[in-house]
């Protein structure tokens, strides 16, 4: 037996750093029209986080204990897809991280 109330789904988004106020402020508020769902009981969408890499947004949101598992996950995969065609929408790109994978597979230099 649970004395959980709620089921809590959590996303962070990494966007990338040449995102402007205006951007983030519109794409903030799209996110938050997206969590108005009725089966989002409460939820929360906030710039959380700014670096060398990253603009960071945390995403929470919580649903009934009413919900099996199956629609659980199915409310998590449409508002994750629903956050997706709002990045392709905006133009706001995910923060990446380039690495060289010829770094890690080049054959040992000759020592002269």
């Amino acid at each position: 037996i649970s004395l959980r109330t709620q089921r809590k789904a959590e996303l962070r988004l990494e966007l990338k750093l040449s995102v402007t106020t205006d951007e983030m402020k519109k794409f903030l508020n799209d996110v938050k029209t997206v969590l108005q769902n009725p089966l989002i009981q409460r939820s929360s969408a906030y710039f959380s986080e700014t670096g060398k890499n990253a603009n960071v947004i945390t995403i929470e949101y919580f649903s009934g204990m009413d919900l099996s598992d199956d629609r659980f996950s199915s409310l998590k995969e449409q508002v994750n897809l629903e956050i997706m065609a709002l990045v392709e929408r905006s133009g706001i790109d995910f923060a990446t991280v380039n690495i060289d994978p010829l770094l890690f597979n080049r054959p040992p230099q000759a020592k002269d």
